[in-house]
């Protein structure tokens, strides 16, 4: 199993939602710096950083060298996202081959099978070929740019030659696909870049893949908060040794502090990602930003670590606890207005998320509430909690705000 290095570990600013495949080198700097300020740890470069990078459908991908136009200089655009203070990830599909790519002709017998979806070939992992120029491509990405992470995309688009005759030297699919991608980590091993982190999309659960990958992004839900908690949860349950990416998120320009809270909320036991526009947020909601994700991260060894309980699947996870004993920190979110029990998993600090729109959160505890901190929406304190007993206790918290409480005692 892969240890995800520290690059997985922090607040992603991605291109994808918000500019499509409408970046370039000037975009990407200047993002790059606003991201740096408001907390994010790494920048995704996504599709449209490539040669024919433009347009829906990929019948442009194999090449998977920079369009010079937008990005004359790659790696001098990823060694300034270094000097941002951020890492650098570039996206990718290498099992896509697009008729307007350069290797086209050389590859496009090991590509026999049409993908009518995507306007473009799909190169059979069952060749061994194949698996040599992928291990190959993701290895002159890393070494040539600079980059810290691959987002790896379509690798499901394989199952094309699930029940399809070839004369490869694996036979099956899946075989070739586990072979596929430890040869990719193999050469990364070989020049020193152990270290790079890879991100597969949600469709890829699985156990044995935490040998090839170490983050594991939710499926794409633009804006769709409710099921951006669902898909990372229910990641996060099932994706062993491995981190969650939530899936980018976005929000309106109108809805002040709390349509970011609202966003970040859903995500708040995976990485989050960012995708707007960050030089046009106005200052309340950049505020509100930075103040999230410094909360984020300061929690972050106990959302994304601790051991994690869901209430209410069927309802799309109505309150959801992280626990660290070894810490003694807890953290609970709690999505529609339900009574939270304090004493399931008892630690001296639990900090309440209030992810719905009440002004108040009703907690259980046989222990006495010795005092707290209280955040609105934007994670700015605005007050003191005074001490309190035991039992039902009402604690006043601002619509999707925050408090951090301090337990006495031992629950009876």
């Amino acid at each position: 199993m892969l240890v995800p290095p520290p690059s997985a570990r922090v607040p992603v600013y991605s291109t994808w939602y918000t500019f499509t495949q409408d970046i370039d080198d000037a975009l990407v700097r200047s993002e790059a710096a606003q991201a740096a300020h408001l907390g994010c740890g790494s920048l995704f470069i996504d599709d449209g950083w490539q040669r024919h990078g433009h347009g829906r459908g990929y019948q442009g991908c194999g090449d998977w060298l920079p369009d010079e136009a937008k990005f004359p200089a790659l790696a001098e655009t990823i060694a300034s996202i270094h000097d941002s203070g951020l890492a650098a990830a570039l996206w990718l599909a290498p099992l896509l081959l697009g008729t307007q790519s350069e290797v086209y002709p050389r590859l496009v017998h090991l590509a026999p099978l049409w993908l009518e979806a995507a306007n473009c070939y799909v190169l059979d992992p069952r060749q061994a070929d194949v698996r040599t120029f992928v291990a190959d491509t993701c290895c002159r990405l890393v070494i040539d740019y600079g980059v810290d992470l691959l987002k790896i995309d379509f690798l499901d688009e394989a199952m094309i030659y699930g029940e399809a005759t070839g004369d490869g030297d694996l036979a099956d699919v899946g075989e070739a696909m586990a072979a596929m991608l430890g040869q990719i980590r193999e050469a990364l091993s070989a020049v020193g870049r152990d270290q790079v982190g890879f991100e597969f999309r949600q469709p890829y659960v699985s156990p044995a893949l935490s040998r090839y990958g170490e983050i594991l992004r939710a499926s794409d839900c633009p804006a769709d908060a409710h099921q951006n908690r669902l898909a990372t949860i229910d990641s996060r349950l099932f994706a062993a040794g491995r981190v969650v990416h939530a899936d980018p998120m976005m929000w309106g320009a109108a809805g002040g502090a709390v349509a970011v809270a609202q966003q970040l909320y859903a995500g708040w036991f995976a990485v989050p990602q960012i995708s707007m526009r960050l030089s046009a947020l106005d200052q309340v909601q950049a505020a509100a930003l930075r103040g999230l994700l410094a909360l984020w991260r300061d929690q972050a060894e106990v959302a994304l670590d601790g051991v994690l309980t869901g209430e209410g699947a069927e309802r799309g996870y109505d309150l959801v606890r992280a626990v660290r004993t070894d810490l003694e920190r807890s953290v609970i979110a709690r999505y529609t207005p339900v009574v939270v029990e304090l004493d399931e998993a008892p630690t001296a600090e639990v900090t309440l998320i209030n992810a719905t729109s009440s002004g108040r959160i009703a907690v259980r505890t046989s222990r006495p509430i010795l005092g707290g901190v209280v955040r609105d929406a934007a994670a700015a304190g605005v007050g003191d909690l005074d001490p309190t007993g035991s039992g039902l206790v009402d604690v006043g918290v601002p619509a999707f705000g925050s408090v951090t409480l301090r337990l006495g005692g031992a629950p009876g």
